[in-house]
């Protein structure tokens, strides 16, 4: 509400939401690798199709693991 009162517009918005769940999926896939001894890290599902999500996400996990996309992962 803060931003929207201070003229953000809504795609900045969003973009700010989906750059902090991409923070906290590196900083949760980081602790945990760390653990696990894992060095790969698979995306899977329809929000990674965007093209700019997918970056992000890219962006600030490749640092420390390999990752991947994958369309659909059949369990």
């Amino acid at each position: 509400m803060n931003f929207k009162l201070a003229g953000a517009r809504t795609q900045n918005i969003s973009f700010g939401c989906i750059q902090s769940l991409a923070y906290f999926f590196a900083d949760f896939v980081y602790k945990h690798s760390k653990e696990l001894k894992c060095e790969n890290v698979v995306f899977s599902g329809d929000m990674f199709k965007n093209q700019s999500m997918s970056n992000l996400f890219y962006k600030h996990i490749n640092p420390n693991n390999n990752i991947a996309f994958k369309e659909l992962i059949k369990i």
